[in-house]
């Protein structure tokens, strides 16, 4: 797969940084690329940098820009991931806009925020997992590389590539800063296991890189710094050398010897959902009996012959993938003054994104996903019995 980063000088006027990105993408197409990423808020501008806060944004032009980029991205078969903003009923969101060909964009809300993103932007929820194509993605944005932590989540669910949205300037030319953060940036890469795509802005002065580094932090290649590009990039998951099986197997083995994951949690889980029947009362696209405008989006449903804290059997999200438990919803819901789990299982990441969403969409119901960290010493992918339809 051809992969593309495209570094600019972002600037606060929407129209502006829209036609950049839309040729740009012209020229990634014609590339062969198929993903194309540009700088976190690349949409937006950066507040107070390129607009006075976010508040600032015309989120009625941004919609129309991000329009016009779905459109781009349908004709030319291209997946692009833009910086952007979004705001929903919390606030608004320090945004990567995963935009696919011909499907619904998916979100992923910066999440690390200090200084002027926590004066502008509320944080985010979402994993930043992503399937394109045969990848599965990884994305973050800017402050979040200072912690391994935001990269670590990403090494548990076994992503192929992850992705860097930077806007990391100075107002003087601070080569310093420029060369810590490309160590960081490698360091997440030869700790994780997993090749970087960073793409960064370049005004005033660019301090941090864009560039391609491999699973052991090697640099395959690196935009000119300070200068507008559309680097083209050719990316394929190669097979593990020696050394990146050693790290693989010793980062699995301080997982579970952390209890991460706790193996037998969810292997008791496999045990009851194994002898249990998947009853599924609420089918994908079927309207909530009491709440009519809300459709579901994913088969919801529940185990029979078992007990959840409502005294009905244990919720359970199914999802089209393969059929094991895979994470795990807990929920506190403030109208009904109760918390319980729901049990996710064979959820693609983006049918993990729907349910995720579904949980937090109210003021008055908050949620958290608990994800199963498979590795080399938890294999089980397990199949469940049978499934019916109520």
């Amino acid at each position: 797969m051809k992969i593309a980063a495209y570094q600019f000088a972002v600037t606060g006027d929407i129209r502006d940084n829209l036609n950049r990105i839309q040729s740009a993408i012209l020229q990634a197409a014609e590339a062969g690329a198929r993903l194309l990423v540009c700088p976190e808020c690349a949409l937006t501008g950066y507040p107070p940098r390129d607009l006075p806060s976010s508040a600032d944004a015309d989120f009625s032009e941004l919609d129309a820009a991000q329009e016009e980029l779905q459109l781009l991205s349908d004709r030319h078969q291209i997946y692009l991931i833009v910086g952007s903003m979004s705001k929903t009923e919390d606030g608004v969101h320090n945004t990567a806009r995963i935009i696919r060909p011909d499907e619904q964009s998916l979100l992923y809300h910066k999440r690390a925020l200090w200084g002027w993103d926590r004066d502008n932007f509320v944080p985010g929820t979402e994993p930043g997992i992503v399937e394109l194509d045969s990848l599965r993605i990884g994305v973050r944005i800017c402050y979040e590389v200072r912690f391994p932590e935001y990269f670590r989540e990403l090494y548990r669910q076994k992503t192929d590539l992850n992705v860097i949205l930077f806007y990391d300037v100075s107002d003087r030319d601070d080569t310093d800063r420029y060369d810590l953060i490309r160590g960081h940036i490698r360091t997440r890469a030869v700790e994780n296991v997993c090749p970087i795509l960073s793409v960064n802005a370049i005004r005033p002065y660019q301090t941090a890189p864009t560039m391609l580094t491999d699973a052991s932090g090697t640099v395959l290649a690196e935009a000119e710094r300070g200068r507008e590009a559309l680097t083209v990039f050719d990316f394929a998951p190669t097979q593990p050398d020696y050394g990146v099986r050693g790290r693989r197997e010793l980062s699995d083995q301080l997982l579970a010897s952390a209890g991460e994951g706790n193996p037998d949690f969810w292997k008791a889980l496999d045990e009851l959902v194994s002898r249990s029947e998947i009853v599924i009362d609420r089918p994908k696209g079927s309207a909530h009996p009491r709440f009519p405008d809300f459709i579901y989006r994913v088969d919801y449903g529940y185990l029979k012959d078992t007990a959840s804290m409502d005294g009905a059997g244990i919720d359970v999200w199914v999802g089209s993938g393969e059929k094991t438990v895979d994470a795990v919803m807990c929920i506190v819901d403030l109208m009904k003054r109760d918390s319980e789990i729901k049990l996710l299982i064979g959820c693609t990441e983006e049918e993990k994104q729907i349910v995720c969403e579904t949980h937090n969409e109210s003021q008055y119901m908050k949620g958290v996903m608990i994800r199963r960290a498979f590795s080399s010493l938890d294999p089980f992918f397990g199949r469940y019995g049978k499934i019916s339809a109520k």
